[in-house]
């Protein structure tokens, strides 16, 4: 296949070429070191053509490699990247299974959505979500802004919701990487 690719001109079966020889270096022949620059190499084609699902798909098993030859740090990048260009795409599932492959390794997955979303919040939103950054619970929020905990409950729902995150430590996070913890 890479060679009737190359003949043809063909970025794309190249690629397919590259990943499956990687592949069966990394699961037939356990040989994952052998499988990284192959995968990085259809990657880059994909990349450059640009087709990033499949780019993304194959970033999944370029992380496994990584973690087999015991370079956990690679492997998490190669999956944040991944998670990137999936939750761009809306790929539920894809976004899913990175997310689960990044807890695998012991990290906390990123938002599920990337920093445009914090648009989408109201003033009052985003003075919670700063809160909850600064580990305030609901019952301080609520005091330090004359509602109930209740209210600061529903709200926090709505951010979960539109930012894409499924708990407090993942909304720290968000505002963290965010740089929107404080005001100056």
């Amino acid at each position: 296949m890479r060679r009737d690719g190359e003949k043809l001109g063909n970025p794309i079966a190249v690629a397919m070429a590259e990943t499956g020889e990687g592949m069966l270096l990394m699961l037939r022949d356990t040989n994952p070191a052998a499988a990284i620059p192959l995968l990085q190499s259809a990657i880059a084609a994909l990349e450059k053509i640009p087709i990033p699902d499949v780019a993304s798909r194959i970033r999944r098993a370029l992380s496994q490699a990584f973690k087999e030859s015991g370079d956990r740090e690679s492997a998490l990048k190669e999956l944040r990247i991944a998670h990137d260009v999936f939750a761009r795409l809306g790929s539920a599932g894809e976004l899913e299974n990175v997310r689960d492959e990044i807890r695998i390794l012991g990290s906390r997955p990123p938002p599920r959505i990337s920093a445009e979303g914090m648009g989408g919040l109201t003033g009052r939103e985003l003075e919670i979500a700063r809160m909850v950054a600064s580990r305030k619970s609901n019952r301080e929020i609520g005091d330090a802004l004359d509602i109930s905990a209740r209210t600061v409950s529903t709200h926090l729902s709505n951010i979960f919701a539109k930012l894409g995150v499924g708990s407090r430590g993942e909304l720290t996070d968000f505002i963290r990487e965010s740089s929107l913890q404080q005001e100056s």
